[in-house]
């Protein structure tokens, strides 16, 4: 029984009574009584508030009210009924059936009892069953599809279907809520709430170029909505154990949703959906990955379309799993009736665009009409590869929707300190820039705070968050996607700044993505599409649409001041042959082959070293790696960068003292500097500092954007003096010459397009440095020529001892060269090379990585059997197992024309990463 309101209202009854006489006469007047009607009877009354609502808008409901004396009433909207005789009431909520859903209330029947001189509320709230399939957002009870879902009696269940708790659940895991609501999502409830695991097993290959994970014979799609839990895609490790649910995009591939490392529970496990079951070969289908279940124990009964978990113990080989236990899922779920409408919500990215008034969602069809609300964007924004969130009414694979809210690529990234908290308006201002809130907003908090339920009550000013957000259609407000708190403010550091996202405007030495203000100055460090450059050669380059990461520093006049900024000029900067991670240095062999969280780093000549040198590099040491991802998942450095253990940046500024006050205060080009009784002096005393000396300062920034300066290098032009040629008589790096001057270098020898591994005899270089006393020139600087990197397909034509010539090119290797899919061993004329390298001359290349692509390390296969499913020429199945074909497919024994459902053929192919064969022969079976 539904608990009622009653409101007692105070009543009372005043009797009044007096007595009249004369102005000065006190003798009284005997009354004769005249005859008068009898006194009213009083009837006790009471009064009632009926509340109806929950149902769609125009949509009235159907409420029966009974009580005594044979008191009938009915209601269709909220009403306060007066003057009740005192009794007892029955109010009945009937069904109503609006947009092909029933809806009800539950309990249907309330009973009253109407007391004199109260008011007794009755609330009706319409609801009809709901399944709604969606990430987790937050909890509190529990946020999916932007509808909250109470969850006080709910039965939460693991992937097996067995009982779990809402602590095992985190923000971004895929999950299925099956309740009821209201037409709105304002009052909801859930009683089920299943998890959606794709995957659970080791991490089978991971890849920072492309973002992507496989495991267990899956390849996961890592983007911007991805959620890690103990773990990040830089910092995983082959062979960790992780749990992983996911949803398909426009181009069938999984995207990952919620990537969780669990290395305690090391069951090997995939779910998903029966297709192409194939009894006679006991195999089945669970998207790309064929399932053998030949061995397997089965609990309940395969049929196509079921929800299955699949347990093996061991990893997937030529794209088959074997499986040892196939368990299918029953659920008690409101969309087992094809036949019957619910309520139903589907988070999705369309796959098609039908017409101007539908699109599909994977196997769901979703059509809207004028009265279909938007959220986020506009109809016209609606495109294939677009993730949105529909609300509506499913009946068969038919879903008609209420609402539509748009989930569309963020436009800006960020990590910051908050400045201003709006709870009324559920904003944030960050770095100046104003973040809107809404339900479908993910929340979490990876602060030493650890709060779960984290709502915007729970920020407070200088807490550090991250935000994830993109513009809404009318492009007034950004909608944040995923707020992280990284960090409470009494614990966060300073004014660390981190920016990602499109150029709006530009005009040095400032430019503005979204609405955040990025000022460079001399101490900005400029590259565009991974190349060094200065401000000029950058401002000159990157333009408005174009993609910049900046990391860097809020000063205490409000700035954004970029200590690094990077531009990428294709529009969308995800494109890159680059890759980062940081991360301390470990197994360490040699400063050419060392490892950073599991990921062997390699370095060569062309490596830049920054903030140290190749001989910094030891155990333990943290750095920041830049390089190029080969396919054994190991990086060649082209840039490594010493990091401070306190996550301070040190920045440097080279030029002239523009500005001179006194040695704490002085101005180096545009920058001001500071020092202190830590500052190092180098080259000459702080004495001889002053307007126009020559100086290169090494240090911090502090709030106010003043260079607090560790080192400052006074330069001395008066015994400086400078050679270039090409390198002779080269014994090490310590010993050569370069047009007879003999030269030697240092730990403090800075080297330009290279390292001093790159030394050697013909080599040309300029150097700069000071004799000494031996008329040695002990180096200070060293610039080598810049090689133009240069890629090259084709057949070797002829080979020799570290060489081989592929289109008139003569390619040279070496020990540091990479090779991948074979060794030098396996050159040989007339095989297909890729190479990538650098251009010494436009005949001569020296490689830095050769990958043979001539077919051999494919992984071929062969099917037979009869087609099962035939969608055309190009897709079809054999049992389990799904083939393309494409025009260099060959055929025996008939034509493309001839496949169909049904006849018997053998296939050789080669599996590829997506676990489709793509045949190379196909044979018809006389």
């Amino acid at each position: 029984m539904r608990r009622l309101n009653t409101l007692f209202y105070g009543a009372c009854l005043i009797a009044l009574s007096g007595c009249g006489g004369g102005s000065g006469d006190q003798s009284t007047t005997p009354t004769t009584p005249t005859p008068s009607d009898p006194p009213a009877q009083t009837i006790d009354t009471g009064d009632l508030t009926v509340s109806i609502a929950g149902l769609p808008q125009g949509v009235s409901g159907n409420v029966t009210i009974t009580g005594p004396d044979g008191y009938s009433s009915e209601l269709s909207q909220s009403k306060t009924i007066a003057d009740l005789t005192v009794g007892s009431y029955t109010v009945t909520a009937n069904a109503v059936t609006a947009e092909s859903l029933s809806y009800d209330v539950l309990p249907a029947e309330y009973t009253v009892d109407v007391s004199k001189n109260t008011t007794n509320n009755v609330e009706l709230i319409y609801q009809s069953p709901v399944v709604s399939k969606g990430v987790v957002s937050n909890f509190g009870s529990i946020y999916v599809n932007g509808v909250r879902y109470d969850t006080s009696g709910t039965d939460f269940k693991d992937e097996d279907g067995e009982p779990s708790t809402e602590d095992d659940f985190e923000v971004g895991m895929l999950v299925t809520v099956v309740g009821r609501s209201d037409a709105d999502g304002e009052h909801a409830q859930a009683e089920e709430v299943y998890f959606e695991l794709k995957a659970k097993g080791p991490a089978e290959a991971i890849s920072l170029t492309d973002s992507t994970l496989q495991v267990l014979g899956f390849v996961f799609l890592i983007d911007e909505s991805t959620e890690f839990e103990n773990t990040t895609l830089e910092t995983l490790q082959i062979d960790d154990f992780v749990k992983i649910s996911a949803i398909q995009n426009d181009q069938q591939q999984l995207v990952a949703t919620h990537v969780e490392l669990d290395n305690v529970d090391t069951t090997l496990k995939v779910a998903g959906v029966v297709s192409l079951l194939d009894e006679q070969s006991s195999t089945f289908s669970l998207d790309n990955l064929v399932i053998d279940y030949s061995t397997a124990e089965v609990e309940g009964v395969l049929a196509d379309d079921e929800q299955v978990v699949v347990h093996s113990e061991t990893t997937a080989s030529e794209g088959v799993l074997l499986a040892s236990h196939v368990k299918v899922i029953e659920r008690e779920s409101s969309d087992d009736d094809q036949d019957q409408s619910i309520q139903y919500a589907l988070d999705g990215v369309i796959s098609e665009v039908v017409d101007n008034s539908s699109f599909t969602l994977g196997d769901v069809t979703v059509s809207w009409s004028s009265d279909t609300e938007f959220f986020g964007g506009e109809a016209s924004e609606l495109e294939v590869g677009v993730r949105v969130k529909v609300h509506g009414t499913l009946t068969g694979d038919q879903l008609s929707a209420r609402k539509i809210r748009l989930d569309k690529q963020g436009v800006i990234k960020l990590e910051g300190a908050i400045e201003e908290v709006n709870i009324d308006t559920r904003q944030v201002l960050v770095l100046n820039t104003l973040f809107t809130l809404d339900d479908h907003s993910k929340l979490k908090d990876k602060s030493s705070q650890k709060v779960r339920r984290m709502e915007i009550t729970d920020l407070v000013f200088g807490d550090i968050v991250s935000i994830k957000a993109f513009a809404s259609s009318d492009g007034d407000s950004l909608l944040v996607k995923q707020l992280t708190r990284e960090a409470v403010s009494d614990e966060a550091p300073e004014g660390n700044v981190e920016i990602e996202g499109l150029v709006s405007s530009i005009e040095a030495p400032t430019l503005t993505v979204q609405d955040v203000n990025i000022t460079t100055s001399a101490v900005t460090e400029f590259e565009v599409d991974g190349e060094a450059l200065d401000a000029d050669g950058f401002f000159a380059v990157v333009q408005a649409g174009h993609f910049v990461a900046a990391h860097a520093q809020a000063t205490s006049d409000g700035q954004v001041l970029a200590l690094e900024i990077e531009a990428k000029t294709n529009a969308d900067g995800e494109t890159s042959e680059y890759v980062k991670l940081s991360g301390a240095v470990h197994d360490f062999i040699s400063a050419e082959n060392f490892k950073v969280n599991g990921r062997l780093i390699r370095t060569n000549e062309f490596t830049h070293f920054e903030g140290g040198t190749q001989a910094s590099l030891e155990d333990d040491v943290m750095v920041e790696i830049k390089g190029e991802e080969h396919s054994d998942g190991s990086i060649v450095a082209i840039k490594i960068e010493f990091e401070s253990e306190d996550d301070v940046e040190e920045v440097e500024v080279k030029g002239a003292i523009t500005a001179f006050t006194s040695i704490t205060d002085f101005t180096v080009v545009d920058q001001p500097v500071t020092t202190d009784e830590h500052t190092i002096f180098k080259g000459a005393n702080s004495e001889s500092l002053a307007i126009d000396v020559e100086v290169e300062v090494e240090g911090v920034l502090n709030a106010d954007g003043v260079l607090l300066a560790h080192k400052v290098d006074i330069e001395s032009h008066q015994d400086e003096i400078e050679v270039s040629g090409e390198i002779s008589n080269f014994v090490s790096a310590q010993e050569f010459s370069v047009n007879e001057q003999a030269i030697t270098t240092t730990d403090e020898t800075k080297f330009k397009h290279g390292n001093a591994s790159r030394l050697a005899d013909g080599v040309t270089v300029e150097i700069e440095g000071t004799l000494d006393q031996n008329n040695v020139l002990v180096a200070s600087k060293i610039a080598f020529e810049k090689l133009e990197k240069v890629k090259l397909t084709g057949e070797v034509t002829s080979l020799s001892e570290q060489a081989f010539t592929i289109a008139e090119v003569t390619v040279e290797y070496s020990q540091q060269t990479q090779f991948e899919h074979g060794e030098a061993s396996d050159l040989a004329i007339g095989i297909t090379l890729k190479v990538e390298g650098r251009k010494q001359s436009d005949t001569l290349v020296t490689a830095e990585e050769i990958e043979f692509v001539d077919g051999e390390h494919d992984e071929h296969i062969e099917v037979s059997g009869k087609i099962n499913k035939f969608t055309s020429a190009t897709e079809f199945s054999i049992g389990a197992r799904k083939i393309t074909t494409d025009a260099d497919t060959q055929y025996i024994g008939a034509e493309a024309s001839d496949l169909t459902r049904g006849i018997k053929i053998h296939v050789k192919g080669i599996l590829q990463d997506n676990n489709i064969v793509l045949a190379q022969q196909i044979e018809f079976d006389d």
